[in-house]
Order: structure tokens, then sequence, then C-alpha cells
């Protein structure tokens, strides 16, 4: 079982360092174009993968604590416009888990 967890592990390292290798520099600001969409749509990929991932594993309570992570560090965009990210973000999270509860059906 502990070999399974380190060759996963392994593994998601590799695909971690390509992926921040290959896509990263194309989310870096130019002229002209600051990047924050294609940002915000990985930001927003990550944030439902780690939602899967929790609902997957019963582990309700770390999906509190990513929702507070992320509110803490935009809360200076929350508190120029709260309805909006808070809808967001509950948007988000409700589909999310809504989708990963269904996935986990036995049907």
């Amino acid at each position: 079982m502990i070999v399974q967890y380190v060759i996963a592990f392994a593994v998601s390292m590799i695909i971690t360092t390509l992926i921040i290798q290959k896509l990263v520099p194309f989310l870096r600001p130019s002229e002209g174009n600051t990047g924050l969409r294609a940002l915000g749509f990985w930001l927003g990929f990550f944030e439902t993968l780690l939602i899967f991932i929790f609902v997957a594993q019963h582990e309700y309570g770390a999906l509190a604590i990513v929702m507070a992570a992320k509110e803490f560090v935009r809360k200076e965009k929350v508190a120029e416009n709260a309805a909006y990210y808070l809808l967001g973000t509950l948007i988000n999270l409700s589909i999310a888990v809504l989708c990963a509860l269904i996935a986990g059906m036995k049907w």
C-alpha cells in the first residue's frame, strides 16, 4: 500500500512540474494582456479538483479550510464587491460538490 502512495506522489510531482514549466509562463502578464482570465480559469480548475478530492475522501472539513483560505487571500476584492465573490464561490462549491456526490453514488 505504501508503494502505491509513493508512486502516486512521484507521478503527481512529475505532472505538476510539467504543467508549471509549460503553462505558467503563458499566464505572466504581458503588454496589453493581464493574463487574469487564464489565471482565473486555472485557479477555478484546481479549486474544483480539490473539492472533488475532498468530497471523494469524505473530508468535508477540508472544504471549509479551502474556502476560508480563498476568501482570506482575496479579502480586498471581497470587500469591494462581496456579493459577486460570495456568489461565485458558492456557485462553484455547490456545483462541484453536487457533481462529486453524484459521481460517487453507487448506481
